[in-house]
């Protein structure tokens, strides 16, 4: 476990579920308020990077990750492993 920072691109709104699932976060607004489309630094300390990326993946947040989009390209069994997942709905159960 380390620090994670990771760069989201979501909607407005979407933080609020981030900080239900992960307290401790810190969200930074990277972009004006008024844009449709938000894009938020993610800081985590002390979390699991694997919880991180199932909490993205079952609520449909993974690809708009750059940690979890570098990540998909750059470790092949990583990738195997997500796409598995991906295939049940984001993964959702």
């Amino acid at each position: 476990m380390g620090v994670i920072i990771d760069t989201l691109i979501i909607a407005l709104g979407e933080p609020t579920s981030l900080t239900k699932a992960f307290p401790g976060c810190e969200i930074n607004r990277l972009t004006p308020a008024d844009s449709t489309i938000q894009r938020y630094r993610v800081a985590l300390k002390d979390e699991d990077e694997q919880r991180y990326f199932d909490f993205l993946q079952d609520n449909c947040m993974a690809m708009t990750s750059n940690r979890f989009y570098f990540r998909m390209k750059s470790d092949k069994s990583f990738a195997d492993r997500m796409r598995v997942r991906f295939a049940g709905n984001c993964g959702r159960k």
